[in-house]
């Protein structure tokens, strides 16, 4: 309150001194960044910056140190049985740090939407961001209403189908649909993304590039599930192969919320929301 004085408002304005709290004649736009790589190769290098790694190796890291110390702990119980004070608090701490890495990483992937959505290339920074208990768990209820009414849909379809051909038929609706009404609920930030007036008018605008969305999120998920079952029928699929499988797919949802973000912003124009 000191600089505006009485005698200071009878001064001639300084240009130099008394610069303008906006600068009025830089312009609005920023420069929107360009892939480094071809965009089939670039879109894997989403997550493979300082933030995006980090954010795995904390999201793995963490669980799989308590859980292989709480492992580790369990065949010495026979001869110590006292080890029970120790693994039964490593078991409990194992448990909670899983469910709070799963919440953490859901907030950072609806993140990673939004951010691809602004034209970002690469995993985003969010030390500045650290979400709090509400954030997380209101994220948690509204894509878990988004998979659960999905999941419910489909498991609707075996009570009232009259054959495989429709069964398959109507599950296959469901998948289509799914990756457009997830992008609509993380994009709005509520409930109303799932409007079946507003997802029915946004399919029909984006109807060809958006089955080129899904037929790519379909080959990379695909894809592990397959490497799944060719671990199982081998008999193979083992605690560490589990592990590996699991930071795969930890990495390639990552690339897929970029994928969703992504599609967004080259739509933005035709994308009601």
């Amino acid at each position: 309150m000191d600089r505006f004085k009485d005698e200071d408002l009878l001064d001639p304005p300084n240009i130099e001194q008394d610069k303008p709290l906006y600068d009025l004649t830089a312009s609005a736009e920023t420069p929107v960044p360009r892939r480094r790589h071809p965009w089939y190769l670039d879109i894997f290098c989403y997550p493979a910056n300082r933030p995006g790694l980090s954010t795995l190796g904390v999201m793995v890291g963490v669980p799989l140190v308590l859980i292989g110390l709480s492992l580790a702990s369990y065949p010495l119980m026979p001869a110590a049985p006292i080890l029970i004070f120790v693994m039964v608090p490593l078991v409990m701490a194992a448990v909670a740090a899983t469910v709070i890495m799963l919440l953490y990483f859901l907030w950072y992937l609806c993140t990673c939407v939004r951010d691809s959505a602004a034209g970002g290339l690469r995993a985003p920074e969010t030390l500045g961001q650290t979400p709090g208990v509400w954030e997380l768990f209101g994220n948690l209820f509204q894509v878990g209403v988004c998979v659960g009414l999905f999941l419910a849909l489909g498991s609707m379809t075996y009570g009232v189908s009259r054959g495989p051909i429709g069964c398959s038929l109507f599950c296959g609706i469901l998948v289509f649909c799914f990756p457009l009404c997830l992008l609509s609920v993380i994009s709005v930030e509520s409930l109303g993304g799932l409007n079946p007036l507003l997802l029915l008018r946004n399919l029909v605008r984006v109807f060809l590039p958006y089955c080129g969305l899904v037929t790519l999120l379909l080959v990379l998920h695909g894809s592990v599930l397959r490497g799944m079952g060719l671990l199982q029928a081998h008999h193979s699929l083992s605690v560490p192969w589990a592990l590996g499988v699991a930071a795969v797919e930890a990495y390639l949802l990552l690339v897929s919320a970029h994928l969703l973000g992504r599609f967004s912003w080259k739509n933005r124009d035709r994308l009601d929301w």
